[in-house]
């Protein structure tokens, strides 16, 4: 069970992603995966941590944020 919660359905939720966002979408949503785990983990546990750590969080969530807010310049249609 834990196997299918954890790879399975993540890796079914990470096809259904690229048929809706794209390739490039998709794969920076799920890159950013580890950091929102290790985040928690963090959080849970009370952990400490680098200024590296800091930083590749910030260029992370930086990445995130453009692709969020990424508009297309012209509308078009795909067929």
């Amino acid at each position: 069970m834990i196997g299918f919660l954890g790879y399975g359905f993540s890796l079914t939720l990470f096809v259904v992603a690229l048929w809706h966002l794209g390739a490039a979408r998709t794969g920076a949503y799920f890159g950013a995966a580890p950091f929102m785990g290790v985040a928690i983990a963090i959080a849970v546990f009370d952990e400490s941590t680098s200024p590296l750590f800091w930083g590749a969080g910030l260029l992370m969530a930086t990445g995130l944020w453009l692709h969020l807010t990424e508009r297309r310049a012209h509308p078009h249609d795909h067929p």
